[in-house]
């Protein structure tokens, strides 16, 4: 009977552990807004905690320095981008859905 009993305070305690570590998961997205852009993001690329890209179609190109909070426009006037990838903040490659480009 001691066992019944003290089965019932453990399971509480993981179901309050597990309840709270989810909550801490959520906390740390945050939605964007305003969004960079309204066309259809295919990827991101992110070099470091606060440096990072979004790709996109009609030449969707954005970059922020600041986690996501601005975002600087460096579209380009060609094609959909399928994909980008950033070694740094100066050697990078984009995907259009019909070739490849490097800066």
């Amino acid at each position: 009977m001691q066992i019944g009993l003290f089965k019932i305070p453990v399971i509480r305690l993981l179901l309050l552990m597990i309840l709270s570590q989810c909550y801490l998961l959520q906390a740390q997205w945050t939605r964007q807004s305003p969004i960079p852009t309204g066309q259809t993001i295919t990827n991101v690329c992110f070099i470091n905690p606060d440096t990072g890209w979004v790709f996109g179609y009609e030449g969707s190109i954005f970059r922020t320095n600041d986690r996501g909070e601005t975002w600087i426009d460096q579209s380009l006037p060609i094609a959909d981008v399928a994909v980008g990838l950033f070694l740094d903040e100066n050697q990078g490659w984009i995907g259009l859905f019909s070739n490849f480009f490097n800066n």
